[in-house]
C-alpha cells in the first residue's frame, strides 16, 4: 500500500508540474502573438530541445531497471541518487524549461519505485524498498525534482543572457560598418547645416538602419 502510495505522489506531482507547464506554454504565445516579431524570437529561448533529453530519461529507466538485477541489489536504493545526478548534468548543459526538468525527474524516480524492486525479484534477490525507505525516496524525488528545475532556471538565465550579449554585439558590428556609418555622418551633417528637420532626420535614420 505505501508502495503505490509513494508512486501516486511522485507522478501526481509530475502531472501537476506538465499541466502548469501546457497552460504557462499557452499563455506566453497567446501573450508572444500579440506583439513584435523581436519579441516571438525571444520567446524562442523557451524551445524544448528534446533529443537529449528524452534519450537521457530512456537510459536512466533502463539502467534502473537492469543494474539491480545484473549488477547489485543495492543499487536500487542507490539509483535514487544517481537520477538528480544525471538529470541535473543534462540540464546544465542543455537549456530546458525548468518545469519539464521537474516533471520528467519525478517521472523517472517514480519509475524507479516500481521497476527497482521488480528487477531485483527478477533475479532471485528478497530486497525490496521497506515503508521507512519509502518515505525517504519520496522526499528525495520531490527533492531532486526542486533541485534540477532550479538548475534549469539559472541555466537558462545564463543562455538567455549569452544570446542576448551575441544580439547586442552582432547589432554593434553591422552598425559600426564603414557605408552605414558614412551614411550616418551624412544625415547628422544635413541635420546640423539647416537642411534636414529633426523630423525628416528621424525618418531618414530609420529608413537606414531599418525597423
Amino acid at each position: 500500500m505505501e508502495h503505490l502510495a509513494a508512486v501516486f505522489i511522485e507522478i501526481g506531482t509530475a502531472s501537476v508540474c506538465f499541466v502548469v507547464e501546457k497552460k504557462v506554454e499557452g499563455f506566453l504565445d497567446a501573450r508572444m502573438s500579440r506583439t513584435s516579431h523581436g519579441a516571438r524570437v525571444v520567446s524562442k529561448s523557451w524551445s524544448l530541445r528534446s533529443k537529449p533529453w528524452v534519450i537521457t530519461i530512456i537510459a536512466l529507466v533502463l539502467w534502473c531497471a537492469l543494474t539491480p538485477a545484473l549488477i547489485h541489489h543495492d543499487l536500487m536504493g542507490t539509483n535514487f541518487l544517481l537520477i538528480p545526478i544525471v538529470m541535473g548534468l543534462v540540464v546544465a548543459f542543455r537549456p530546458l524549461r525548468p518545469l519539464t526538468a521537474a516533471w520528467s525527474t519525478l517521472l523517472v524516480s517514480a519509475l524507479n519505485l516500481v521497476i527497482g524492486p521488480l528487477s531485483n525479484r527478477m533475479a532471485g534477490s528478497d530486497n525490496d524498498i521497506n515503508p521507512i525507505d519509502m518515505a525517504t525516496f519520496v522526499w528525495l524525488g520531490l527533492g531532486s525534482a526542486a533541485a534540477v528545475a532550479l538548475i534549469a532556471v539559472l541555466r537558462l538565465r545564463i543562455w538567455r543572457t549569452l544570446k542576448l550579449h551575441q544580439a547586442v554585439h552582432a547589432n554593434a558590428k553591422e552598425l559600426n560598418t564603414p557605408g552605414l556609418s558614412a551614411e550616418l555622418q551624412k544625415l547628422f551633417a544635413l541635420r546640423e547645416a539647416g537642411v534636414l528637420t529633426e523630423d525628416e532626420f528621424k525618418l531618414a535614420k530609420r529608413k537606414l538602419l531599418g525597423p
